[in-house]
């Protein structure tokens, strides 16, 4: 009974069933939100428009779909999966691995008629048969004039390797969502306990000052803004100023300029008027009639 037990356990298409449906129910771990507040799933999954029409937050929260990978029913496929491979790996895998390394020499013609494929070669050297063989990369045993040879011996430990690094990852798994499961309870028992420590009058102590410091930084804040207003308002006028003391140098100069030449005109309308009285003495003088 035990041995049938560990047959089927260590059974190929056991073993793919069981991974079907983690596959399956990891498809709804990855679709459902995992540790949501009730209230996401009510408004997300309500019950009067049910998800793909059955699908709603109380079915959700009865079959534990909210954090699916902490229940009892997908922790124990993982282990089921996982004693699947361990099974398989020292009932099957080991003893093929060890009679792989085992050298059978066949004596007898009967023993040959049991293998699936055999042939008969024509009679050839010994020595040029063990050269050929040896030539496509088999390991070669022989006892006077049997030989026994086989390769690919890589290919039974593949299976042995590719199952244990799967029962590390379903370890993985497992240790992560209990440690996960035990972290969030051992927080939230930290986070009772650290409200059960706090009294409603160190609260209201904490709030008071709070408060006060909130006053003092709004009073600071004020002082600071009126600061900044009155500086503003000392640059305005001093622009102001600054442009009052150009605008009345440019007067100033515009000013001169006139004066210098209002004197320059009246210069020249004084030389112009000898120069006019000069050149009429001289049309004037009776000098000039005489050749």
């Amino acid at each position: 009974m035990k041995q049938r037990f560990l047959r089927f356990l260590a059974d190929l298409r056991f073993a793919i069933g069981i991974l079907l449906v983690i596959a399956m129910f990891s498809v709804i771990g990855t679709v459902i939100e995992q540790d949501q507040s009730i209230e996401l799933y009510k408004l997300n999954y309500p019950l009067t428009n049910r998800v793909f029409g059955f699908l709603s937050w109380d079915i959700i929260l009865k079959f534990g779909f909210d954090h699916i990978y902490k229940t009892w029913w997908f922790i124990s496929c993982i282990v089921t999966f996982g004693l699947s491979l361990l099974s398989c790996t020292i009932l099957q895998q080991f003893p093929a691995l060890k009679v792989s390394r085992r050298c059978q020499f066949f004596r007898i013609p009967k023993q040959f008629q049991r293998l699936k494929v055999s042939t008969k070669l024509e009679t050839s050297r010994f020595h040029k048969l063990l050269f050929r063989i040896k030539r496509t990369k088999y390991s070669v045993f022989h006892q006077k004039n049997i030989i026994y040879a086989y390769k690919g011996l890589i290919g039974r430990i593949a299976p042995i390797i590719v199952h244990f690094s799967m029962i590390l990852i379903l370890l993985g798994t497992l240790i992560g969502g209990l440690w996960g499961g035990f972290e969030v309870y051992n927080r939230l028992l930290e986070a009772e306990s650290k409200l059960e420590a706090l009294e409603p009058e160190s609260i209201q102590q904490e709030i008071t000052r709070l408060t006060e410091l909130t006053e003092i930084i709004k009073d600071n804040l004020a002082g600071d803004i009126l600061e900044a207003s009155r500086l503003a308002r000392s640059v305005e006028v001093s622009s102001a100023a600054t442009q009052r003391e150009v605008r009345n140098d440019v007067y100033a100069i515009e000013k001169e300029m006139n004066n210098n030449f209002k004197e320059i005109n009246k210069d020249i309308r004084e030389m112009r008027k000898e120069l006019e009285e000069r050149i009429q003495t001289i049309l004037e003088n009776p000098l000039n009639d005489v050749e």
